[in-house]
């Protein structure tokens, strides 16, 4: 609750969170989240977005304009790597990429704003360890597409999704 409040959410973090991942809050909470969306799925969340339009508004309101940037950058990436028929990465790509790119800017500013050579060598530490984060992420993804990925699957309790 304590970060919903942060992005200025605070008790619609619910409804957020099904914002961000086009999910129900069934899917979201149960452990159907890394299964594909189904056209049912779909139609559904469909519905009830249709439903929920006066908070879904005043959730927009809420949130920093910043965020509501990467979150619609987001989607259109992801948009168009569905369009160029990479329907298996599901967009883990591009967002980790989208990521980057973020945690560059941000280290970018942060380092225009600092003061000291202690900051300085923080915020560079912080940037490393952020970005060596984000490359295993990447591998991992990288992993769970090829056959190695499958054979991973055996030995994980079937709630974690690769």
């Amino acid at each position: 609750m304590k970060q919903a409040d942060r992005l200025g959410v605070g008790k619609y973090y619910g409804l957020f969170a099904c914002m961000v991942a086009s999910r129900t809050w069934d899917d979201i909470t149960g452990s159907g989240i890394a299964d594909k969306n189904s056209k049912l799925d779909v139609n559904r969340l469909q519905e009830e977005a249709v439903r929920q339009i006066p908070q879904i508004s005043q959730v927009l309101n809420y949130i920093p304009r910043q965020l509501i940037l990467i979150l619609k950058t987001n989607d259109l990436l992801r948009g168009i790597e569905c369009s160029l028929l990479n329907r298996n990465t599901q967009g883990v790509g591009t967002f980790l990429n989208m990521a980057r790119y973020c945690l560059s800017a941000l280290t970018t500013h942060k380092l225009h704003k600092s003061t000291s050579l202690r900051k300085t060598i923080v915020i560079y530490y912080t940037y490393t360890v952020c970005l060596l984060k984000l490359k295993f992420m990447k591998f991992l993804y990288w992993v769970s597409l090829t056959r190695l990925g499958g054979y991973c699957d055996k030995f994980l309790p079937s709630h974690v999704a690769f």
